[in-house]
C-alpha cells in the first residue's frame, strides 16, 4: 500500500491533525483528526478536505486547541487539491 501521513498540528496531548493520502483508501488527500487511545495507538475518528471544516472537527473532537495549532490550522489552504496538492 502507498500510504503517506504528515503530522500538520499537535491539537492536544491526545489529539492531532494530520495530512493523508493514500493511494488505496481515499484516492485523494485529506486532513484527518486522529485521537491518542490508552494503547498508544493514533486513530483516525474524522475526514475533511477543507480547511474550515477541520477547524470544526478540531473543536468538536479535542476541544480547546492550543493557539500554536490554531495558527498552523489557519495558514493551512482552503481545501486539499487532490491533483496538485494543497491550494491556497
Amino acid at each position: 500500500m502507498n500510504s503517506i501521513s504528515t503530522l500538520v498540528a499537535q491539537l492536544g496531548p491526545s489529539w492531532r491533525a494530520i495530512l493523508v493520502s493514500d493511494q488505496a483508501e481515499w484516492k485523494r488527500p485529506a486532513w484527518m483528526i486522529q485521537r491518542l487511545d490508552d494503547d498508544g495507538a493514533w486513530r483516525g475518528v474524522a475526514v475533511t478536505r477543507v480547511r474550515h471544516q477541520l477547524h470544526d472537527l478540531a473543536r468538536v473532537y479535542a476541544g480547546k486547541v492550543s493557539a500554536d495549532a490554531a495558527k498552523i490550522l489557519d495558514g493551512l489552504p482552503a481545501r486539499v487539491d487532490p491533483v496538485r496538492g494543497p491550494l491556497k
